[in-house]
């Protein structure tokens, strides 16, 4: 059996991201952001394990394959929001997926990143949904609504964040350039 580096395997996951991101063209992603997240990839260096503990990371990140939220990306792509978030209700307590916050906050990421922010809006509204105890789950809602010029939406998200997580310095930051 032969063993891979990390970087081997890095390099084959770039490729068939690229190619992943070349199929879905006429679906969702410009053709820029695929590059960008090729070559995000290829700057993280020989990283063997990505971890997901603060709101830049996650904004990076990418729902793993066969989850609940992998799906559903999917099911936006071929179907759109409504149809999917209907798929995601009737789905969600499927044994044939995984069901994580994290996925589900990723998945909304991919939207944003590909300018689709009222896309990610509605996932991140499903994600505190399902996980209301997640302060990543509100930064992330309040994320897409800023971007998305709703300041009050935002700001009622990054307070909940910070009622969730008191230690949340990112979301302390963020309400302070809300506020001001």
């Amino acid at each position: 059996m032969k063993i891979q580096s990390a970087s081997a395997a890095n390099s084959r996951y770039q490729v068939f991201t690229l190619a992943a991101c070349v199929a879905l063209l006429s679906v969702a992603f410009p053709v820029a952001t695929c590059v960008a997240q090729v070559e995000e990839m290829t700057t993280a260096g020989n990283q063997e394990t990505e971890t997901v503990d603060s709101p830049d990371e996650s904004a990076k990140a990418t729902p793993a394959e066969g989850s609940l939220a992998d799906a559903l990306l999917d099911a936006i792509r071929a179907q759109g929001i409504a149809k999917a978030q209907q798929w995601f209700e009737q789905s969600k307590s499927s044994p044939e997926y995984d069901f994580r916050v994290n996925d589900l906050d990723a998945a909304g990421h991919v939207l944003l990143r590909s300018g689709n922010i009222k896309h990610a809006i509605a996932v991140f509204e499903l994600n505190v949904k399902e996980f209301p105890q997640s302060a990543r789950a509100f930064s992330s809602l309040g994320e897409a609504y800023w971007k998305h010029g709703e300041k009050k939406a935002a700001i009622k998200q990054y307070k909940k964040s910070i009622e969730l997580d008191p230690e949340n310095s990112e979301g302390f930051s963020v309400l302070e350039k809300l506020i001001d």
